[in-house]
């Protein structure tokens, strides 16, 4: 992966550097380990010494080595950029910002050939892709912040291109983790209700026996945002197919209820896990049958567009647009 070249070039021209300081290769070894002789983790020792590896002369060099040498040859320069534009735009993120401004409203082409031949701006870029290995919150907190401004279309868009792996667009990877905790307790025996409760306690407990977003490399207050994210998500379908006809065709009370619940919340900007465990559950069953009838998805969408229910839609589902690109897909 283009991240793992990254950070081994960044160490790599940091060794070169204390070596032409007068360094030896053993006085450099000796750095990575503690007063009690454990050794120290690259990644660790960034955290501590960030104004010691981050310093111009090694920046310099791993920009040169860019220029110069080029990525591997399994590495997509398009794919860099937009990686290194991602984090730009999670870290340094500002609407009045002149380089947001500038990135939002050109081409790649451009912004690459800009990488190349500036020198400022391709420093500017690799430190500050460094520094969002070391400053997660301020990611995090801007990611939350992009996302309160309905200002998400750029960042997806970077995101979406920084790396051939990334084929699922996000809303459906956080849609497919509640799907598959779900199918995960049915296909172990628990019977339908049960299944529902312990995929709620996934958002309430954090009781998560497949961990998918730990596999991803996701951070406790990563996925602490994207919790919130994906209730929206649940609340959002759901609300989506009850203004047009809903798939839970039902006499049933508390199924008309649940659906109520879900129009009414969303229309009053109430995103949260009802009290009522019948309620809860028949909102959490309905957003999860929905998941395998993409052609009603697509028809409630319409509807959405056609009503002029889009303002209340973003309320739940900010990066809704990444929906129609599936829809375009499949």
């Amino acid at each position: 992966m283009v991240e793992e070249f990254l950070f081994d070039i960044l160490f790599d021209m940091y060794e070169a550097y204390l070596e032409c300081q007068g360094m030896s290769q053993n006085e450099y070894d000796s750095m990575f380990f503690d007063e009690n002789g454990y050794e120290i983790e690259e990644k660790e020792y960034l955290l501590e010494h960030r104004s010691d590896v981050l310093c111009d002369e090694v920046i310099d060099a791993v920009y040169t080595l860019i220029i110069e040498d080029g990525l591997p040859d399994e590495y997509n320069f398009n794919n860099f950029i937009n990686l290194l534009l991602s984090r730009y735009y999670l870290y340094r993120y500002n609407p009045d910002d002149t380089v947001i401004r500038y990135i939002k409203k050109t081409d790649i082409e451009d912004i690459i050939r800009l990488f190349k031949e500036n020198y400022d701006f391709g420093m500017d870029l690799l430190r500050t892709y460094y520094l969002t290995l070391i400053d997660k919150e301020i990611c995090d907190s801007n990611r939350q912040t992009i996302y309160d401004n309905n200002d998400n279309d750029t960042l997806v868009n970077f995101e979406r291109h920084s790396s051939s792996l990334k084929i699922v667009f996000l809303n459906d990877l956080l849609r497919q983790v509640i799907c598959n905790l779900y199918n995960h307790f049915i296909s172990n025996g628990c019977d339908d209700i049960t299944a529902l409760n312990y995929t709620w306690a996934y958002f309430t407990d954090n009781f998560d026996p497949l961990g998918e977003l730990d596999q991803m490399g996701v951070d406790q207050e990563s996925k602490n945002v994207y919790k919130r994210y994906m209730l929206g998500l649940i609340y959002a379908d759901v609300y989506e197919d009850a203004c047009n006809s809903s798939l839970i065709d039902s006499e049933n009370m508390l199924d008309r209820l649940a659906d109520t619940v879900s129009v009414v919340g969303l229309s009053f900007g109430y995103i949260g896990i009802p009290k009522e465990e019948n309620v809860q559950n028949r909102i959490l069953k309905h957003f999860i049958v929905l998941q395998d009838e993409m052609d009603k998805r697509k028809d409630n969408r319409k509807k959405t567009y056609q009503d002029n229910r889009i303002e209340i839609l973003k309320k739940a589902n900010p990066m809704y647009k990444l929906d129609e690109l599936t829809f375009v897909k499949k």
